[in-house]
């Protein structure tokens, strides 16, 4: 029994001995192998790549989540192959569907900014694609984004707002300029005698016209009742900004009785300054993510059309066209016809532009 317990306790200290040692062997050999690479990513190596797959490769391999890579393209700013991010940008792949979405959200200064300058300082930094697709996918991003740094209080606002009983919030500080150029209804776009239509001048301020149907609801717009009796505060600002108030007074019509009406002289100012009930303030106009995305794409369209070579004169798009063509989008309602003449008239002056390639 001696011997045989001897024997087992030798073989045990071998095959200590034995694990001993490969356990040394492991170590020296992790020890005298060069430590792995680690993946790195930079914008050169970006702008290298030949396609977006190519570019998804580099940006998995570097370990980034969408956001992470999107925070670094964002940072290198002007060193961004334009034609390359944009390709990147539109494509259909789960990886740039989210990088997409992450990209326009790195573009903090979209805080406060009108739509058209947040849209011209975004499309600088890339080429947009051709294809309607991508085109799509990158203007649905870039309404997320701005719809996020400048929320809307309008979404489920009903006719009844802050700015005036019955008057629609999200029309303060428009519906005072009649578009230039073109006689049309301020609100719908319709011209004069299209669809057996009339246009009619507000009486309140004698300055914005609305067509027969869209002239019904001029109080909603701060405009006078059915656009014939009293004034609203867009009436107000009309007449300031066309220099008609005289004394600080405005001259409306009221009813009298069945039938019957008068004129009337209401003071509007106190001073040299308007009064705090009648002042109009201007307002972003969007009440939903929608809105801005359709209006966003509308301008992407119309600067295309508008400044191609090829396309004739006779098919370049007018202001009229323009609020056509963008009609109750706005959560089911029209787009200011003052609010859109500052934007068609900004793209026909200035394109869309890319860095680089102006």
């Amino acid at each position: 029994d001696t011997s045989v317990r001897a024997d087992v306790m030798a073989d045990e200290a071998c095959a200590d001995s034995d694990e001993m040692q490969r356990r040394a062997d492991v170590l020296l050999d992790g020890m005298s192998r060069s430590p792995p690479k680690a993946c790195t990513f930079d914008i050169q190596s970006f702008n290298n790549a030949k396609s977006p797959k190519d570019a998804h490769r580099l940006v998995l391999g570097a370990g980034l989540a969408p956001d992470e890579a999107s925070r670094m393209i964002y940072e290198a700013a002007e060193t961004v192959d334009v034609k390359l991010l944009g390709e990147c940008l539109g494509h259909h792949s789960d990886f740039w569907k989210t990088f997409v979405n992450c990209y326009p959200r790195q573009f903090t200064c979209f805080r406060s900014l009108g739509l058209l300058q947040a849209l011209r300082m975004y499309l600088w930094r890339f080429h947009l694609p051709g294809e309607s697709a991508p085109i799509g996918r990158i203007i649905e991003g870039f309404a997320q984004a701005y719809f996020e740094f400048n929320p809307t209080p309008f979404e489920h606002a009903e006719s009844k707002g802050t700015v005036g009983k019955g008057v629609d919030p999200a029309a303060s500080g428009w519906y005072q300029k009649q578009p230039a150029g073109v006689e049309c209804c301020i609100n719908c776009g319709k011209l004069e005698g299209e669809g057996g239509q009339t246009l009619h001048k507000c009486s309140g301020c004698e300055a914005v016209s609305f067509c027969r149907v869209c002239r019904r609801a001029a109080s909603r717009y701060g405009h006078a009742v059915s656009g014939c009796i009293g004034f609203g505060r867009a009436c107000v600002a009309a007449r300031q900004l066309n220099r008609t108030l005289v004394n600080g007074q405005i001259g409306f019509r009221t009813i009298t009785g069945i039938g019957c009406h008068t004129d009337v002289i209401a003071r509007v100012c106190e001073g040299s300054s308007l009064c705090k009930s009648f002042q109009w303030p201007r307002v972003s106009p969007f009440k939903t993510q929608d809105a801005i995305m359709v209006l966003a794409y509308a301008i992407v369209m119309l600067s295309t059309n508008l400044h191609n070579k090829a396309v004739k004169q006779s098919q370049k798009m007018n202001l009229n066209q323009f609020m056509v063509q963008v009609q109750q989008v706005n959560n089911g309602d029209n787009f200011p016809g003052d609010f859109l003449e500052e934007i068609f008239e900004s793209i026909r002056n200035e394109k869309l532009k890319v860095m680089g390639l102006e």
